[in-house]
């Protein structure tokens, strides 16, 4: 598994929406209105196709980055920890 980090320049709510659809149940983690994770199988997903899943770059308003995550390091909710360790 690996997880990819979903940065939107601004909030945007249909994005979120397709988050959602597409990353059902546990596969996705929503921290706040511009900054979500995923997870996905290593050997398969591309931050590409995660951009055009949800939409990046169209219509010009929604902007943002798709990282995979190799390595991180910070202080946040013990759910977020949880979340991370069990999709990594």
């Amino acid at each position: 598994m690996a997880v990819f980090a979903i940065a939107l320049n601004e909030p945007n709510a249909e994005v979120w929406e397709k988050v959602k659809e597409s990353w059902p149940n546990s596969r996705h983690y929503i921290v706040s209105d511009t900054l979500a994770f995923v997870s996905g199988n290593a050997d398969e997903t591309l931050t590409a196709d995660i951009t055009k899943t949800i939409g990046l770059g169209v219509p010009e308003k929604s902007r943002g980055v798709v990282m995979q995550l190799g390595y991180y390091h910070g202080f946040n909710a013990a759910d977020l920890w949880e979340w991370i360790g069990k999709n990594s």
